[in-house]
């Protein structure tokens, strides 16, 4: 299951970065990928869930070097349709410390993920990168659905090493 949920997701990078290569870093995926217009580094890392849903094949979270640098990600792989500006609530839980309460994230123009906050990203990534794993949570705040998923955090240290914009 877990091989085919990781397939799925590759074919989906694939289509979405082309001309790019990859590697692996215990749980983490490094995908190489450049702008076609700029050739700009647009090159991302991802982890697959642990607990992997056939009916979003596609979630991860991910890091990923954009125009305005490193942004993390949490592609949950299900449509929500987020607030009028256009943001879902996000939490998570690393280890066993307490989980944060919830915080809005800008949503993808997909509306089947969202961005961390720029001003948060420095502190979170070094947390996660003394940690084994993360439960992610997003709430929808139109109907307040919710979407679970717990991931691995092995190999992210050597993964973000892989990316210029760290």
């Amino acid at each position: 299951m877990r091989l085919t949920f990781l397939a799925s997701l590759l074919a989906l990078s694939a289509a979405l970065t082309p001309a790019s290569a990859q590697e692996r870093y215990a749980d983490f995926v490094h995908r190489v990928s450049k702008d076609e217009f700029d050739d700009s580094d647009r090159s991302f890392i991802f982890t697959p869930p642990l607990d992997a849903d056939a009916a979003r094949p596609d979630a991860s979270l991910m890091w990923r070097c954009l125009e305005d640098g490193l942004n993390v990600i949490y592609y949950f792989g299900k449509y929500l349709a987020g607030d009028s500006d256009e943001e879902v609530r996000v939490r998570y839980r690393i280890d066993e410390l307490p989980a944060t309460g919830f915080a809005y994230w800008g949503m993808m123009s997909s509306n089947k993920g969202a961005w961390m906050p720029m001003h948060q990203i420095a502190d979170f990534t070094a947390l996660a990168q003394r940690s084994a794993r993360i439960v992610v949570e997003v709430e929808d705040p139109v109907d307040n659905e919710r979407v679970r998923d717990t991931f691995s955090l092995k190999g992210l240290s050597a993964a973000l090493q892989t990316l210029s914009c760290r």
